[in-house]
């Protein structure tokens, strides 16, 4: 059950991230990677002022954010703080 629900999370995540023109890294797992184009410092302090725990990936990726895949209620508030993030979401190139 646990596989089935995960690949319906994902599945739902890379909708919501499509609808916002974002191209995430595909994985099998219970997260996604996704490049920003912003630092990933400045997001997750975004985040976490909305209660939202996300962490860069790492020192020299920089501006991508691993994002675990949670219940439906867990994934709107995500995309409720990423509608709200303050900055020009042009700016986020493919």
């Amino acid at each position: 059950m646990g596989v089935k629900r995960n690949a319906e999370d994902r599945q739902e995540f890379l909708k919501q991230a499509n609808a916002r023109a974002l191209q995430p890294i595909v994985s099998q797992a219970n997260f996604v990677m996704m490049n920003t184009y912003n630092p990933a410092n400045m997001l997750s302090h975004h985040f976490r002022q909305n209660n939202i725990l996300i962490a860069p990936v790492s020192l020299t990726m920089d501006t991508y954010i691993r994002v675990s895949l949670g219940s439906p209620d867990e994934m709107a508030a995500f995309w409720r703080a990423w509608d709200t993030l303050p900055i020009d979401k042009s700016s986020i190139r493919h």
